[in-house]
């Protein structure tokens, strides 16, 4: 494949009306949302006993940032046997990638985005602009 077919099949693969693609996936595809806020919280209260003061409770930005260290490599999928979602490479290690809409607005609060998985040289070329080495030219 050379550094055009590349190019134009990344293009054809990314989701009519969803152009942007970032790394990663939102913190609510995994679970990193306000009912599992809510959730936690109520774990915190239910584990005091009884006679003991409740600790203060976290923000829900404090949660989010708590669960994204707890789980740094959320976005490294493992091994898959689909395709990448983008250059269609063969099974192998997959990596989060979204698809965000032309008009953003609001898109995280009411799920307008679409959830992919790509191989790790597109992974490098949605992040970076990189294209994959072993391209010809």
């Amino acid at each position: 494949m050379n550094i055009k077919e590349y190019e134009e099949t990344v293009a054809a693969n990314t989701p009519e009306g969803y152009p942007y693609l970032v790394a990663g996936w939102p913190d609510e595809e995994h679970d990193y949302d306000w009912c599992a806020y809510i959730d936690w919280a109520r774990d915190e209260v239910d584990n005091v006993y009884e006679g003991e003061d409740v600790g203060p409770i976290q923000t829900f930005d404090q949660f989010k940032a708590m669960r994204r260290d707890e789980n740094p490599d959320r976005d490294d999928l493992g091994f898959s046997h689909e395709n990448c979602d983008l250059c269609g490479d063969a099974p192998g290690d997959r990596y989060a990638v979204t698809a965000w809409p032309e008009d953003m607005g609001n898109a995280v609060s009411q799920g307008d985005y679409i959830v992919m998985s790509c191989c790790a040289e597109c992974l490098q070329y949605v992040a970076n602009g990189a294209l994959p080495h072993d391209l010809e030219d």
